[in-house]
């Protein structure tokens, strides 16, 4: 049976930018590789492609609340930017450089486990989807010189809330390339922006002394500022872009369970089933709540996926984050 790895943050949280759509945090915490993922290079390798590189479409395999739209799909390419149809832009641009290419080539910085790896997963009840850049290498293109040393690894995370987290490994960069007169070339910027770029959410600066959370109305004005990240993050650095959800949530009853409420704190019940007998149990049928009431605070149980049965028969779901 295959384990899921919860991964405990350490007491650093620094909380420090907020917008219409999401919060911004920096976390300390620890980095884990991929285990029981796919190899996208493998892959490609297999139906006779090239490996070194990626441009495609990835299924996350839920449907992703991503500001006050929800998709299902992105492409994702190896310079670390995603696309989302119906944005006349770039909508993610993910600790993004020039290229991020597989070690090709026999040399004292070449790895047989530099790879391209995904797999979606449940954590703690969550759907999430994994992508990780594996011990791989700045360049320019395929057949291109490569005058840089470089051995990156880190991972983007797609939660089934919307969450986007940026989780950072072991990572080196010649810092003639990433703070001397190449700098230009191989800088890199976080953000986020909705589909018609009227919201953009920018982390840059020195990710573990002062990062810089800005944003911005328009798109282009962001594309115009050059925020980038100025510093190579430690390892166990995690950005994370925290979707924002009303304090409380009326659920809506389903008896086909084809609705899921997203709650933080407080959970409403309706009317219509007022003074009837509430339970709340996790996935595993744990009961977390028996009662009548109409407001149930739900601030203290773990984040997951929860399941209300009232009055036995009348059955919702809801997600607390």
């Amino acid at each position: 049976m295959q384990k899921h790895i919860l991964i405990i943050f350490f007491s650093l949280l620094i909380k420090i930018g907020i917008s219409q759509s999401y919060e911004v945090e920096i976390l300390n915490s620890s980095f884990d590789t991929l285990n029981n993922y796919i190899s996208l290079g493998n892959e490609k390798a297999k139906n006779m492609e090239l490996p070194y590189h990626f441009n495609q479409s990835f299924d996350l395999g839920f449907d992703f609340p991503y500001f006050d739209t929800s998709v299902s799909r992105f492409n994702l390419e190896d310079t670390g930017i995603a696309d989302i149809d119906g944005s006349n832009e770039y909508s993610m641009y993910l600790f993004s450089m020039i290229q991020y290419g597989l070690y090709t080539e026999f040399n004292i910085l070449g790895h047989l486990d530099s790879d391209f790896r995904y797999k979606n997963d449940v954590i703690n009840g969550l759907k999430v989807f994994i992508f990780e850049f594996k011990r791989v290498m700045l360049n320019h293109s395929f057949g291109e010189p490569k005058l840089e040393k470089s051995d990156i690894s880190f991972q983007y995370w797609f939660w089934e809330n919307g969450d986007i987290e940026i989780r950072f490994g072991d990572i080196f960069i010649d810092p003639i390339l990433f703070n001397g007169p190449f700098s230009s070339n191989f800088s890199s910027p976080i953000c986020i922006s909705n589909l018609n770029l009227t919201e953009t959410i920018s982390i840059s600066g020195d990710l573990n002394k002062n990062p810089k959370i800005l944003f911005f109305d328009d798109w282009y004005e962001w594309n115009e500022s050059n925020e980038v990240v100025t510093k190579i993050p430690k390892p166990g650095t995690v950005c994370r872009f925290k979707r924002k959800t009303a304090k409380s949530k009326e659920i809506s009853l389903n008896n086909q369970i084809n609705t899921t409420t997203i709650v933080t704190d407080i959970l409403v019940i309706p009317n219509i089933a007022n003074n009837k007998l509430i339970i709340i149990t996790d996935i595993n049928g744990n009961e977390m709540f028996r009662g009548r009431k109409e407001f149930i605070d739900v601030s203290s149980i773990p984040r997951g996926l929860y399941f209300i049965i009232i009055d036995n028969y009348k059955t919702t779901k809801f997600i607390k984050i």
